[in-house]
């Protein structure tokens, strides 16, 4: 019998990180489509501490209540043999403190005070 040659997809292509005060939405592109994608979200550029670690079908991933700090994001495609792409480039994503809003109506107060 002919032996059949499994063929890694390409390593996809990760967008710009979307972030706002309440969620981080990743994107990618890939030159052949593949039946799934891992993301892998990590607190270090190293991707020893993976705080997320996904397989989803689409070319995108979302989370919500990250803690303000730098992440790491990277995602792979895995072809229909299971037979995963090398990681995309990895991309710092930096998630800020959100502003207390809710204090600036009490800011004239303030000055008021003795």
């Amino acid at each position: 019998p002919a032996q059949r040659l499994h063929v890694p997809p390409p390593a996809p292509v990760l967008a710009a990180p979307e972030v706002d005060a309440k969620s981080l939405r990743l994107t990618w592109t890939t030159p052949v489509s593949a039946p799934a994608y891992r993301v892998q979200l990590a607190r270090d550029a190293q991707f020893n501490d993976v705080i997320a670690d996904a397989q989803v079908s689409q070319t995108q991933w979302s989370t919500t209540a990250l803690a303000p700090a730098t992440y790491h994001a990277r995602v792979q495609a895995v072809g229909p043999d299971a037979i995963a792409s090398e990681f995309s480039s990895a991309q710092a994503v930096e998630v800020r403190r959100r502003f207390p809003w809710w204090v600036l109506p009490i800011v004239p107060l303030l000055l008021l005070l003795p």
